[in-house]
């Protein structure tokens, strides 16, 4: 039980150090960035690592989906409006993002 304590106690402290870069944090909101870490039995930070956000995963699944393919090369054709292609290259339609029915959902 003192390793979870200890994992509790380092995890608080590094939130709260997080919290006060502010400039970190809104750029890390920007990206849709998510902070994982592992903590050994003595309590210090062992690992640090970015890991794809889900929006990023459901980008990467329409790129495979036959039917998302169509509908992008309809938007890119000017065929469809309801349908639009997003600054971060994912298909929304109107303001709701297109997941595929795949393992994502």
């Amino acid at each position: 039980m003192v390793p979870d304590a200890l994992s509790r106690k380092l995890e608080t402290n590094i939130v709260v150090q997080l919290t006060k870069q502010k400039e970190l944090l809104k750029k890390m909101r920007q990206l849709d960035l998510m902070v994982i870490w592992r903590v050994s039995e003595s309590g210090q930070l062992m690992v640090f690592q970015i890991q794809p956000t889900l929006m990023e995963e459901i980008r990467e699944v329409q790129k495979e989906d036959p039917s998302l393919q169509k509908f992008r090369e309809q938007v890119e054709a000017g065929l469809r409006s309801d349908v639009h292609i997003h600054t971060d290259g994912a298909l929304y339609f109107g303001n709701r993002i297109c997941v595929p029915q795949k393992e994502i959902r």
